[in-house]
């Protein structure tokens, strides 16, 4: 069980309203998801966050968008346009994109992407948040092993490039990528490999 951060404050609330959609008690919750009444209590009452796992759980029981049950981003449920027929329990379901050729499905897919975009976002805030002071720690090694200055900071980058495969690899992709994106717009592309 992981404390509350920022982004997750308001979770039971996110939590209460799925549950009130459902006319679902936490009772009945705890004893549907075999959880413990009083954990539920807790996340209600906005003491404590499930798990991840745990939110996964919640998620395929409601039937609802696991970003915004977690962060409060985006809707709880898909628009009305991505629902399908409710089933016999009276439980939607986000229909199945690889089934529909409509414009709709354009737009399911649209949706979709723009909801990995932000999952994606998000996943790479809580790495930030994970790293804690090791980018200051890294910036100070760099700053007193190779210098304060721009050179400096190349000679570190050409170093890593050296020793590290994968790392120069990656850095090529990032560079070939930005100078695609600048011929694409028709910026000027010179010197975009320097550093």
């Amino acid at each position: 069980m992981s404390q509350i951060k920022t982004s997750e404050k308001w979770f039971g609330d996110r939590l209460r309203y799925v549950m009130d959609q459902r006319k679902i008690s936490p009772t009945n919750l705890a004893n549907d998801l075999q959880i413990d009444k009083a954990q539920i209590s807790r996340w209600i009452n906005n003491n404590v966050a499930p798990r991840d796992s745990t939110i996964t759980k919640l998620r395929e029981f409601f039937d609802c968008n696991f970003v915004w049950l977690k962060y409060g981003e985006g809707y709880p449920y898909p628009p009305e346009f991505m629902r399908t027929e409710p089933n016999i329990g009276g439980n939607q379901r986000w229909k199945d994109s690889t089934q529909d050729t409509s414009v709709s499905n354009f737009q399911d897919q649209k949706k979709t992407r723009e909801m990995e975009n932000i999952l994606s976002e998000i996943k790479r805030e809580k790495f930030k948040l994970h790293c804690g002071t090791f980018f200051e720690d890294l910036f100070d090694f760099i700053a007193d092993s190779y210098g304060e200055d721009k050179e400096g900071a190349e000679a570190f980058l050409d170093e890593l490039q050296r020793i590290h495969p994968k790392f120069k690899h990656w850095d090529e992709e990032k560079k070939r990528a930005k100078r695609d994106r600048m011929v694409t717009s028709g910026e000027d592309v010179s010197g975009v490999d320097e550093r």
